[in-house]
């Protein structure tokens, strides 16, 4: 006999002890007596209320029967997307200029108000006179750890942030601004040229500086320059 034989045998044994010991207990024991569980009425439902007929507002105390002689003023509506800013009033100037003509006067009164919004901008945000960066100390580096700091440090510029975070902040430059503007000023400068070096064209073309700027180059630009250093006005983008 093999182990499998040997495997079946054992496990028909098994099972007809199993029967035969169930049995015993079934028949030497008291007859088990299953208690039926008691039904729980349901709750009858609640008749509905119905309302009465007539006014169903409530006297407020101390204020008049007649709506009519009610002299409450009243608050405006509110705008959620009205501008509160500190720049609202010039944002308004601009605008009409937009719609008037475009003269010379208009231009130099442009220029009038985008120094009156950087003033205003000055005294509104900017604290006490600029700092010496020549002869202050260096800026303490960013504490990482810091949630609060970082959170802090992200809304003012989250370029900065990110490179703290990474640890790839890059070197400041040592060139002092007497070396640094005379160059600029000379590569960037206007230079000389030869008009007829180059072969005229025939074609009726606008000049490239009297087209006018699209929305979508303007959005580039204010985007490319955001979070940049300020300039001579201390006033970040």
């Amino acid at each position: 006999m093999d182990l499998a034989d040997t495997e079946v045998l054992l496990s028909v044994s098994l099972t007809k002890n199993l029967a035969h010991k169930l049995r015993e207990i079934k028949n030497s024991g008291a007859p088990l007596t299953l208690i039926k569980p008691k039904s729980i009425p349901r709750r009858a439902r609640f008749a509905p209320v119905i309302p009465e007929s007539g006014e169903e507002s409530l006297p407020v105390p101390g204020a008049p029967a007649n709506d009519n002689d009610i002299n409450i003023l009243t608050p405006p509506a509110t705008n959620p997307d009205e501008d509160n800013s500190i720049l609202r009033s010039f944002f308004v100037e601009i605008a009409a200029l937009l719609d008037a003509e475009a003269t010379d006067e208009a231009f130099n009164y442009f220029y009038v108000i985008v120094e009156q919004a950087i003033a205003e901008t000055q005294s509104s945000v900017l604290n006490g006179p600029p700092r010496d960066f020549a002869n202050s100390p260096p800026a303490p580096p960013v504490n990482v750890s810091d949630p609060k700091t970082i959170q802090i440090l992200y809304k003012k510029n989250p370029r900065k942030a990110v490179r703290a975070i990474t640890k790839k902040d890059g070197e400041r430059c040592n060139i002092p601004a007497s070396i640094l503007e005379p160059h600029f000023s000379n590569v960037w400068g206007p230079s000389n040229f030869q008009p007829d070096f180059f072969r005229q064209c025939d074609e009726e073309r606008v000049p490239l500086l009297e087209t006018p700027f699209t929305v979508k180059e303007v959005k580039l630009k204010l985007k490319n320059a955001e979070n940049t250093s300020s300039g001579p006005d201390r006033i970040a983008y």
